[in-house]
């Protein structure tokens, strides 16, 4: 765990920001509208996190989105804005 936190530090503001919005809303089109963003864009940082920390998988962020913000609060909670803005 210590290294993933390690990795962690390693992302962007908006990076965490797309991590958490990924697993709040279940996916990259909801992530990307409720950032006010591409779809194109999200799946930029999608492959720029999971490059950063070394997963394979889009469905991994749930663990660390669980192991890393919502049991620990390591990052003050990002929140969620308004899908409908």
């Amino acid at each position: 765990i210590m290294m993933q936190q390690q990795k962690l530090l390693s992302l962007t503001r908006r990076e965490l920001e797309s991590l958490e919005n990924i697993v709040l809303t279940g996916s990259i089109k909801g992530a990307a509208k409720v950032m006010n963003i591409s779809t194109r864009t999200m799946e930029s940082y999608v492959e720029q996190i999971k490059n950063k920390l070394s997963l394979q998988y889009k469905c991994q962020f749930n663990q660390i989105y669980i192991d890393n913000f919502y049991q620990r609060k390591l990052e003050p909670n990002l929140r969620i804005r308004n899908m409908n803005q």
